[in-house]
């Protein structure tokens, strides 16, 4: 079982929803809230790249939740913290306790 101090951090995983503007014939993209539950965070890693002769950050961050919590999460959905968005790259699930999900995330690209 995660211990209570370990997850102090507050999260909500949104999924994107879809619709066609009529009037303009375009998709609109709206992340909904899908869960909010406690997180432990922790950074993993962080880099740099090039695309069309700009520079990039990308920062990969590791989410453990509970899980309990974590059924239905999908990896093209997204986790915001505060203000801070995060796209989710990997879930791995501790099938041997089923205690807790492992999330890996990043930001500084593709998180609109």
């Amino acid at each position: 079982m995660m211990r209570a101090a370990k997850a102090r951090w507050d999260i909500v995983i949104e999924r994107k929803q879809v619709t066609k503007d009529p009037e303009y014939n375009s998709e609109v993209v709206t992340w909904l809230p899908f869960l909010e539950c406690s997180a432990s965070i922790s950074a993993v890693r962080g880099r740099e790249f090039f695309e069309a002769s700009q520079r990039f950050p990308e920062r990969v961050t590791r989410f453990e939740i509970r899980w309990e919590d974590a059924e239905g999460i999908t990896e093209d959905m997204r986790i915001r913290v505060g203000t801070t968005i995060y796209a989710i790259k990997a879930i791995l699930p501790d099938f041997d306790r089923r205690r807790t999900i492992t999330i890996d995330a990043s930001t500084g690209t593709g998180n609109s």
